[in-house]
């Protein structure tokens, strides 16, 4: 993000009506104070300059308006961005993929199978 952008969401995150959106009370669970604040940061950025002045503008609008007029775009094009970008951020399953598994397998077969078929052991 540039410079710009990283200015704006400062400024926006002084102003009252900005951290009073960030508040955990006003956006209910799971989203938190960080995917909140992306959703300002994207919104700002999508709005270009001039995205701030827009979103402390009417402060007796409601907070969905105030970030579609920042961002330039309808409400619902916004939060379908916001959701991409965090899919796409969020870290892939822990589960080992399928080859590992099989791997896994392999080895517990091989092994199983030298244990029970002897050994110097008999």
């Amino acid at each position: 993000m540039s410079d710009d952008g990283g200015k704006q969401l400062r400024d926006a995150v002084e102003h009252q009506a900005c951290r009073d959106f960030l508040q955990l009370s006003r956006v209910p669970p799971p989203v938190g104070p960080v995917g909140r604040r992306y959703l300002m940061n994207l919104a700002l950025k999508a709005g270009g300059p001039g995205a701030l002045g827009r979103l402390l503008a009417g402060e007796d609008v409601p907070i969905e308006a105030r970030l579609a007029v920042a961002s330039g775009l309808p409400t619902d094009t916004l939060l379908v961005r916001w959701a991409s970008a965090i899919r796409k951020a969020a870290p892939s399953s822990p589960a080992p993929s399928a080859p590992d598994t099989l791997l896994v397998l392999g080895w517990c077969v091989t092994l199983l199978g030298m244990a029970v078929g002897g050994g110097r052991w008999r």
